[in-house]
């Protein structure tokens, strides 16, 4: 039963990075941030996180990546050349996308600009 979640999750996974490389790159000349590390709300835990293997999986596409708890995080984000402030992101780029369910507590920053939900794809 545990493997069979893990394979669900990973091929979600991998289904999800899929979708987001079709979409920026139909946005080339859109700055596009990924929001959203933890694997779970609240948490600064890197580890096994789906956003992680979205972003690797992502790598030698261009965009930035930010996430709410940016001060705890930063320590650990030497890998990620384009992590930026949550305020710097929202005024560099124009598209944003939601990874994971803790960054949909800033859907009213996002008010300003287009989004999607990855959940959502």
């Amino acid at each position: 039963m545990i493997l069979m979640s893990r394979r669900l999750n990973d091929k979600r996974t991998s289904s999800i990075a899929t979708k987001l490389k079709k979409l920026i790159r139909t946005k080339k000349k859109v700055k596009i941030c990924l929001w959203g590390l933890g694997y779970k709300p609240g948490s600064t835990d890197l580890r096994e996180s789906p956003a992680i293997k979205i972003i690797n999986l992502l790598k030698n596409n261009k965009f930035y990546i930010s996430d709410p708890y940016y001060y705890l995080i930063n320590k650990n984000s030497n890998d990620f050349k384009n992590f930026l402030h949550p305020n710097l992101a929202f005024k560099k780029c124009k598209f944003h996308i939601i990874l994971n369910l803790e960054s949909k507590y800033l859907k009213n920053k996002f008010n300003n600009c287009k989004y999607i939900l990855a959940e959502d794809l």
